[in-house]
């Protein structure tokens, strides 16, 4: 295992064949980003069982003993504005989140709002998917997962169809999957998401669940179910047989 701050020393991490994120891992500093989005880019995998994954730019003092943010621009004083800590998605960052993860909270969302429209866990909408094997999840089903907070890759509802798809105009990916969503709430109506994306032919695939409350449910209601998929998913990223 390897904590967030060997994020930023890319030999800590480059010969594993597969970066499990299990964490509520919403602090990044700029360096764990770019080893991240190396890492992805030399081919090898990554699953994130988490949510509002990768929110927050952070750096580290030089005694490498304190992490920084201070949440607004004018408050920090490093005139470097590529190294405010503010949230990644702000355009003067030029680092999209979406460029590294394929989705961010903003579209995601609180998944336990009262105004929220969802069902507290994510609608299957791939049953064929390899990561749902022997879980008898069928398109529909609902697998309970209460969630605090979302990550959600765009989608678009099409009214001819059923389930929403991804958003190929803002995630224009070599391949995409969305597995299962589920409706949640921050400012109007967002939407969570579990789904699976390759962003290059060359590149590694990357699973990415959205949900915040991933791991701390593997002993609730749909705890077995949680722990077939996850362990699905480790063994598929490891022999590449995701798609």
């Amino acid at each position: 295992h390897i904590c967030d701050m060997d994020l930023d020393d890319y030999d800590s991490f480059k010969h594993s064949k597969l970066l499990i994120i299990p964490g509520h891992n919403e602090y990044w500093t700029r360096k764990a980003r770019e080893n991240f989005d190396r890492f992805v880019a030399e081919g090898k995998n990554v699953l994130i069982l988490s949510g509002n994954t990768m929110w927050w730019q952070v750096r580290y003092n030089a005694n490498k003993n304190q992490l920084i943010c201070y949440k607004h621009f004018k408050n920090d004083p490093i005139r470097d504005t590529l190294l405010k800590t503010i949230i990644w998605k702000t355009p003067l960052l030029k680092y999209s989140i979406l460029e590294s993860i394929g989705a961010d909270f903003d579209y995601g969302g609180y998944g336990l709002k009262d105004k929220d429209k969802g069902w507290d866990g994510f609608k299957i909408v791939n049953e064929d998917s390899p990561i749902l094997k022997n879980t008898n999840l069928k398109n529909g089903d609902v697998l309970p997962l209460p969630s605090k907070e979302y990550d959600g890759v765009p989608v678009v509802f099409d009214p001819n169809n059923d389930f929403p798809r991804i958003d190929t105009s803002i995630i224009s990916f070599y391949k995409t999957d969305l597995i299962g969503y589920d409706k949640g709430y921050r400012n109007g109506e967002t939407v969570g998401t579990f789904f699976v994306f390759q962003k290059s032919k060359e590149s590694g695939v990357v699973v990415n669940v959205g949900s915040m409350n991933w791991c701390s449910e593997l002993d609730g209601e749909s705890g077995e179910v949680l722990k077939r998929i996850t362990g699905n998913a480790i063994e598929l990223l490891l022999e590449g047989e995701v798609f």
